[in-house]
């Protein structure tokens, strides 16, 4: 599938994330979005998704300045506007210069209750819109969706889709509550690619039920075109795909898909948004410098013989270089030899490794020191240094 490609919807889906508020983020500043959105173009990412200033002039200007800022670094990006179906919002993407306009109805029997007209009359409006749209701007990009696509029946989906598919060149089946499964999934992506070969599809997840990753993956195996992602996977309530954990799993499951991405550039992705949020990266997040730290004894011991052992994918590609392993009261003789004689630069025999160590896990539950603090103090006690080394 060589038309298989990412939409960024950070600065869409992901404005709109509960964990902006809890850290008391309530918009990403300009500053914010362009050193982000650099990243993103440097990393691959060449479609975005945005807000139309439709909902306030800070949208609209930090856009104005995005899309000169991004096009001098690579004229290939587009920019995508989320749009209602309303002549409002299509005018003031239009006059703010997107690229394409992703439009959408909410065609469910509970989607239906939000609307104050009835459905066939918004079903006619959407094609006379869409209609004129493709009338007038041939080169324009129009994306249509379903709103909570896998709770509407597929008869109110093949009704709309079928009236507007010759005027769109992308239908989107999101999955707006997060209660698909993959199973679901495929068998519904199977059926529109039956139905509208030669449309492009895109899909969106939500995380609702921890299911957003895995039905990714299977609606790219049923055929998806286009996924919907965000850094950190952030959006609305459980937010939506993650970026980095698609780049991950498509390299080990289907590589030829990712080949334009330079994929290194993922963990500065990551650890820039943990700068702009002050908050670590979370453990849900595939690239992290937690993904190559070793704790348990066993481990430690094993990686500095062979880190393939407890290490199964190779984390320098995605820039992740540095491993860490960090002394704790599951440390065993070897790692503490190791950390005090390479890291800490002691002169150390094993004998003596294994009297510290004896030491060490005696006292650390007593100590409110760190276990890094407490090894040097006590190392301090019975070994000379090399050099002296301030290990931090």
């Amino acid at each position: 599938m060589s038309d298989f490609d990412i939409v960024d919807s950070t600065f869409r889906e992901g404005a709109q994330s509960p964990l902006l508020f809890e850290r008391k983020k309530f918009f990403f500043t300009l500053e914010e979005k362009k050193s982000l959105i650099k990243e993103m173009i440097f990393l691959g990412i060449r479609r975005f998704e945005f807000f139309t200033g439709i909902v306030g002039e800070k949208e609209r200007d930090d856009f104005l300045e995005i899309k000169k800022f991004a096009k001098s670094l690579s004229p290939e990006v587009k920019f995508y506007a989320h749009c209602r179906l309303s002549r409002v919002d299509i005018d003031c993407a239009l006059q703010e210069g997107f690229d394409g306009l992703h439009l959408y109805l909410n065609l469910s029997s509970l989607g239906k209750t939000q609307y104050s007209r009835p459905v066939f009359d918004l079903v006619k409006e959407a094609k006379k819109i869409i209609s004129s749209l493709r009338e007038s701007f041939s080169r324009l990009y129009l994306r249509f969706s379903c709103e909570d696509a896998f709770r509407t029946e597929i008869s109110s989906i093949k009704n709309v889709f079928d009236q507007i598919a010759k005027y769109v060149d992308c239908f989107g089946l999101p999955d707006t509550v997060g209660l698909a499964t993959p199973l679901l999934v495929k068998k519904r992506i199977k059926w529109f690619k039956k139905r509208y070969r030669s449309k492009l599809l895109e899909v969106h997840f939500h995380n609702d039920r921890g299911l957003s990753l895995i039905n990714a993956l299977a609606a790219i195996d049923a055929g998806a075109n286009l996924v919907d992602t965000t850094i950190w996977g952030i959006g609305e309530r459980n937010g939506i795909t993650s970026l980095g954990n698609l780049l991950v799993n498509l390299y080990l499951e289907k590589r030829f898909l990712i080949k334009k991405f330079n994929l290194e550039r993922c963990f500065q992705v990551n650890q820039l948004m943990k700068e702009i949020l002050k908050f670590d990266i979370p453990y849900g997040e595939s690239i992290s410098k937690s993904i190559r730290t070793h704790i348990a004894g066993v481990h430690q011991n094993a990686v500095l013989k062979n880190k393939n052992l407890y290490e199964g994918i190779p984390w320098e590609i995605f820039g992740v270089k540095e491993k860490s392993l960090l002394p704790s009261y599951l440390s065993g003789s070897h790692f503490i030899h190791y950390f005090l004689n390479q890291i800490l630069n002691y002169q150390i025999s094993f004998d003596q490794a294994k009297k510290i160590t004896k030491i060490f896990k005696e006292v650390l539950p007593k100590s409110n020191q760190t276990p890094e603090e407490l090894l040097i103090k006590i190392a301090d006690q019975y070994l000379p240094r090399k050099n002296h080394y301030d290990y931090h």
